[in-house]
């Protein structure tokens, strides 16, 4: 200045007149002792708080790309005066404005960028730029934001700054941590609430959530496997695998979502191995009664389901491993145990060849008593072999003996020969309520037979 001091007057004369930007009000007001308005800027050295200023104000009137060596004097001041006013509200106003950089900015499909491309002159003024310790208050406040708004974890650096702890993810970032297909990832997030469903829309990079929040959710996406990884992990084939899927035995992670409903958390099926083997006997070699469950269920005619739920729910008297085998196909028990638990009662069910010996009649009278209705049969699993049976109830046969009789069996009860009775029936007028031309054995009625 010391050269200029002699010509000044002419110099201030011939200066183009324009009133004070606020910029520079501001900065006479501190040179003068005058604070308190702009507390923010008030404990920042001025030429920090100028530089911030015109900086901030760069990009917000021309743009994250303008070059300052292009700035004319006049945009200067413009610059001046439009990151005053960003900057006179303090944090919460340079955070707004890093906000709406963030929000603008025109991301590629992968949504990569950094926070130097995002905020870019403002980023690279405090990285480049600005070299004195006095603007790391600043620099403090920008790396504090980005962490908070752009996936940083551990490991990486902001204007300098290590980064210390993750608080945002992105489906991209917790994708390469996770070792995770980031499709699959960000169906889980969404099945599990964290994603909502406009972010589904958005490119990886830019579908965030916070990190802590999700990192239950995100050990159950490592942990995740579907139904193809499942058999071989719990060591059953895909038909058993199934059986007890479906008998919700194994449960998938998201039950409700058709595009999930085959993924299962690793943890629950180890949960189910464990509780499989927990009283298992180490088994080298199997005797005569031990079988596998696959085997088990053919030598007793029930179903994988059953065997399951008896080892399980800790029924069985023996369980065993062997050795050598991993999972499911390890499991062992005893095929005699089995049997016993599994065979059943027939009492109150009768089959056709138990009427066929009461009655003693044949077999095809039963089977066509059976068919017209008079004996009423049903199919049931038998509780003996495990194999469907036609049986007709206790009930039902007491019912119909008790209303029909053929005339052996009335000859028996009176003593009178059969001839004698069905002579006294004609004479009567009573023929047989059941003929045997449709069922083969003539049937009367009880009723008819009291009146001989």
């Amino acid at each position: 200045m010391k050269p200029l001091l002699p010509n000044l007057e002419d110099l201030a004369e011939r200066a183009p007149r324009r009133p004070a930007s606020g910029l520079e009000t501001y900065a006479l007001d501190r040179l003068a002792g005058r604070i308190g308005l702009s507390p923010w800027l008030d404990e920042l050295p001025l030429h920090v708080g100028m530089a911030i200023c015109e900086s901030i104000g760069m990009v917000d009137r021309f743009g994250r790309e303008v070059r300052a060596n292009t700035l004319t004097q006049a945009e200067w001041v413009d610059a001046g005066e439009s990151g005053f006013g960003i900057a006179s509200l303090g944090v919460a106003g340079i955070q707004a404005f890093m906000d709406g950089l963030i929000r603008t900015y025109p991301y590629s499909r992968s949504a990569t960028e950094g926070p130097q491309a995002v905020l870019g002159r403002w980023f690279k003024f405090l990285a480049f730029g600005a070299p004195h310790k006095d603007f790391d208050v600043v620099r403090d406040l920008v790396v504090d934001f980005m962490i908070q708004r752009i996936p940083f974890g551990p490991g990486e650096t902001i204007l300098g700054r290590p980064v210390e702890r993750r608080v945002l993810h992105s489906v991209r970032s917790a994708s390469l941590e996770m070792q995770v297909h980031p499709k699959r990832l960000r169906k889980i997030l969404h099945a599990a609430g964290v994603l909502s469903t406009e972010q589904m829309e958005l490119p990886y990079g830019n579908a965030t959530f916070d990190a802590a929040a999700a990192a239950p959710t995100l050990a159950d996406a490592v942990d995740g496997l579907f139904m193809t990884e499942v058999e071989p992990y719990i060591g059953a084939g895909r038909i058993q695998t199934k059986l007890l899927v479906d008998a919700g035995i194994i449960k998938p992670m998201f039950p409700k979502r058709p595009d999930l409903d085959h993924l299962f958390r690793r943890r629950d099926l180890d949960a189910f191995l464990d509780r499989l083997f927990a009283d298992a006997v180490p088994v080298d070699e199997a005797d005569a009664d031990m079988a596998d469950i696959q085997k088990a269920v053919k030598r007793v005619c029930c179903s994988t389901i059953e065997i399951v739920r008896l080892v399980l729910d800790r029924k069985l008297a023996w369980v065993g491993r062997r050795t050598g085998e991993q999972g499911f196909a390890a499991l062992l028990v005893r095929v005699s145990e089995i049997r016993s638990l599994m065979r059943g009662s027939m009492e109150g069910w009768l089959t056709a060849r138990t009427i066929e010996t009461t009655m003693r009649t044949t077999t095809k009278v039963v089977r066509n008593l059976m068919e017209c209705g008079y004996l009423k049969a049903e199919v049931i699993v038998s509780p003996l072999n495990r194999c469907p049976v036609t049986v007709v109830s206790q009930t039902s046969f007491d019912q119909f003996r008790s209303e029909y009789a053929t005339l052996f069996e009335e000859m028996e009860t009176t003593g009178i020969h059969f001839r004698e009775i069905k002579r006294r029936l004609t004479a009567l007028g009573l023929e047989p309520s059941i003929e045997r031309e449709v069922v083969g054995a003539a049937f009367y009625r009880r009723s008819y037979l009291r009146r001989i």
